[in-house]
């Protein structure tokens, strides 16, 4: 959200938007070279973009001056993290869209099951790495912030990737997919969960602060949900002979989303699941849902996961690991959350019964990594081999 305030603060608007938009363009462009490639190879989508970014960005070509000069402009970054947030914005609402919540209620015990195992074994490690962490990355700040911010690096789950997965392979709609993407869900709620008392301490608040807000933050979520059931329900029945909404109308119910992320970021709180919860209680029926859903869809897939994976790769600096310590904190770090989730997911799952090959794919699909790490680099670490770190533990394993 400071990115944000200094973005639109800034009187030079015009050179760093053309940096970002060639970028972008880039970005876009490059993914789908490599996805022509790699797709023939059984690799899935997310791997391509994430690899267009790390190309394009300063482990690739922008290590060339010319370039870094044009990508890396002042405030540049500003305009990557604002472009960022938007994007988990709508992310996020459409993932609430399409999500099954009466199979979600039906089968929260088993989720929540699966997710805790995976979540547990990743904090007791966390906390058990932090002494040796904290001097390696010559991080600032309190201990616990570290202690928070490795746990939710070693625990996070990319729902958003997992969902995406799950569609390009063809197990979406399975009952065992259905089951991966609501415990990645609850992975990630627990991962914000910890992102939220980590901006806490960063924000100084007294605990009645943080209460008082967070309840405001709640009220605000509560009436949005209340405000677009209203909504939905007067534009369906509104020009009865039309099958789908006017691109104003459905502009005007996406800039009720956005204003209320907007807010809540504002009030120091993350708004990913906020966008979740009005997303996921957003009435599904009537030409509202029917028009919400495939326009997202397009821009989503298309443009907006293209541009967002891209840019995961393109703030990953491999330059930064220059030294065998530095290697060891990441190499520490990626195998603990490989470890930590999938025992932690095979005991949950011989505790629900579940195959033994079900429960490996589940260990390994906890695994995949998302846009939590973007999130935790403005909480957390602020050096660059912690910047390193986060991003290449955040991508070090894609199914």
């Amino acid at each position: 959200m400071d990115a944000t305030r200094r973005v639109v603060c800034n009187p030079e608007l015009f050179n760093p938007v053309l940096t970002m938009g060639m970028q972008v363009s880039f970005i876009l462009v490059v993914s789908h070279l490599f996805q022509l490639v790699l797709k023939p190879l059984g690799q899935p989508g997310p791997v391509a973009q994430i690899l267009s970014g790390f190309v394009l960005g300063p482990s690739g070509i922008s290590r060339i001056a010319s370039i870094k000069k044009i990508f890396f402009q002042d405030l540049a970054g500003d305009y990557y993290e604002t472009l960022a947030l938007f994007s988990r914005i709508i992310i996020m609402f459409l993932i609430g869209l399409e999500t099954d919540v009466p199979y979600m209620v039906r089968n929260l015990r088993q989720a929540t099951i699966i997710a805790g195992g995976g979540c547990i074994m990743c904090t007791i490690f966390a906390v058990a790495i932090t002494p040796f962490v904290y001097p390696q990355t010559a991080a600032q700040g309190p201990v616990v912030i570290m202690a928070l911010t490795l746990a939710v690096i070693l625990s996070n789950s990319g729902s958003p990737i997992v969902i995406h997965l799950a569609a390009e392979l063809k197990f979406a709609t399975t009952d065992f997919g259905r089951l991966a993407i609501s415990s990645s869900l609850i992975t990630d709620t627990y991962s914000i969960l910890l992102l939220v008392v980590s901006s806490s301490s960063k924000h100084g608040w007294r605990f009645a602060s943080w209460f008082l807000y967070g309840c405001l933050a709640l009220t605000v979520i509560g009436a949005v949900i209340i405000l677009n059931m209203y909504l939905a329900n007067w534009l369906n029945r509104r020009n009865r002979d039309q099958k789908n909404l006017k691109n104003a109308e459905a502009f005007g119910i996406l800039s009720v989303v956005v204003a209320t992320a907007m807010a809540i970021e504002m009030m120091g709180f993350n708004s990913i699941v906020a966008c979740f919860l009005i997303g996921s209680m957003f009435p599904k029926g009537g030409k509202t849902g029917r028009t919400l859903v495939p326009k997202l869809n397009y821009s989503v897939h298309n443009f907006i996961f293209p541009v967002y994976l891209g840019y995961m790769g393109f703030q990953a600096d491999i330059t930064a690991v220059n030294s065998f310590p530095n290697f060891g904190v990441i190499a520490v770090v990626i195998l603990l959350s490989l470890g930590g989730k999938i025992s932690g997911t095979l005991a949950a799952c011989y505790y629900l019964k579940i195959p033994m090959n079900e429960a490996v794919l589940f260990g390994f699909l906890m695994n995949v990594k998302g846009y939590v790490d973007l999130v935790t680099i403005s909480i957390g670490l602020q050096n660059k081999v912690s910047f390193c770190l986060l991003i290449i533990s955040g991508s070090g394993f894609r199914p």
